[in-house]
């Protein structure tokens, strides 16, 4: 069967050659407020409103064939490139620019060092770039287009750019991303995904930059109304300040309709000499809709190996993290870090924390 074999009550169903079909793999960037169209969906699955990707979302409209859910299904297939109606491409199925104020407090808004010695081989170095703990304000600019190019196929391109400024103390921070992805997903929701990111981030004391090429395949498949999988498998090749690494990364998240929503993570990466790189991430997570207002519980750990200027170590980070709505709008985190180095001056833990107001679009 195909995907609009399937379609809910009232929505129109064609035969599979009249499909237009698009990818629905579309970018972190292109945020698609479900929540707004909850009355679309009498009946549709709060998590997967709360909590599900676009692709998700369309999945359990089709699946479950929620009442009054004919328009919501559509905008949401015109937005993913998946809406049958369309009968030429390219074209374009999806656009925003969003401005989200910031307000957060930073372990190290410098990027400088915990401790005030740091040993090369044998030799103690005496450092006066100490780490600087601030309150900072500021704002992130987000844009995204997505196109439709061939039926089944989407070109999804974003930008987002962050600044922010310690409150009483003279360090900014920049922060900007930008990629590019290809997607395609096929009639039995198989869905492939090719991409590329680039981060630079700018503080006083250090300048990072990251590139990330990757290339995932995965599926989603279920039962309506009870339990919806969505599992991949990503090829990576990310550049850190120069140097280059192959990493594999395999990923679940299952929405069950009574206990939530699990997502979990598995990456290894190759060794390389001369530089200290992740070796093993593991990242888990927990979303329900609790007490009232979605809330996210995240745990993430990974061993970094290798060495560098300051010769060889080991380290270890560990990181738990809540984040809860408290309105359509505004949103708060707040999250626990420690690292473990086998060299002391690179060991810190601390607690940040922070408030998003969203919904600012143009």
């Amino acid at each position: 069967m195909g995907i609009w074999d399937r379609a809910p009550a009232g929505i129109r169903v064609l035969p599979y050659r009249d499909v237009d079909l698009r990818a629905p793999k579309l970018i972190a960037a292109l945020p698609l407020i479900a929540s707004s169209f909850a009355a679309d969906a009498e009946s549709l699955t709060r998590l997967s409103l709360e909590f599900g990707q676009p692709r998700t979302l369309l999945w359990s409209i089709l699946e479950e064939k929620p009442a009054g859910a004919e328009e919501f299904a559509f905008r949401l297939a015109d937005q993913l490139a998946l809406n049958p109606d369309r009968k030429s491409w390219p074209y374009l199925s999806g656009a925003s620019l969003t401005f989200t104020p910031l307000l957060k407090y930073d372990r190290n808004v410098n990027n400088g060092f915990e401790g005030d010695t740091i040993y090369i081989g044998d030799d103690p170095w005496v450092l006066n770039q100490r780490a600087v703990e601030a309150a900072t304000i500021g704002g992130a600019l987000a844009g995204g287009l997505s196109f439709g190019i061939a039926q089944g196929t989407t070109l999804s391109l974003s930008g987002r750019f962050e600044y922010r400024r310690a409150i009483g103390k003279e360090f900014e921070v920049f922060d900007n991303t930008a990629s590019v992805n290809l997607g395609y997903t096929a009639q039995d929701w198989t869905y492939l995904n090719a991409g590329f990111l680039v981060n630079e981030e700018k503080r006083a004391l250090a300048e990072d930059n990251v590139r990330i090429a990757s290339f995932s395949i995965g599926r989603l498949f279920g039962e309506a109304g009870n339990q919806l999988h969505d599992i991949s498998g990503t090829y990576i090749r990310a550049e850190e300040n120069s140097t280059w690494q192959s990493r594999a990364r395999v990923d679940w998240t299952g929405t069950f309709v009574n206990y939530g929503v699990f997502r979990l993570g598995l990456e290894r990466g190759e060794k390389i000499d001369g530089s200290v790189l992740p070796e093993v991430t593991i990242a888990a997570s927990y979303s329900n809709v609790i007490f009232g207002s979605p809330t996210t519980v995240s745990a993430y750990y990974t061993r970094e190996t290798g060495s560098d200027t300051y010769g060889p170590r080991e380290v270890d980070l560990y990181k738990i993290r809540v984040d809860r709505a408290i309105s359509d709008r505004v949103s708060l985190y707040m999250s626990y870090e420690r690292k473990d180095s086998t060299l002391d001056s690179f060991d810190n833990s601390g607690v940040d924390f922070g408030l998003n107001i969203t919904g600012f679009k143009f």
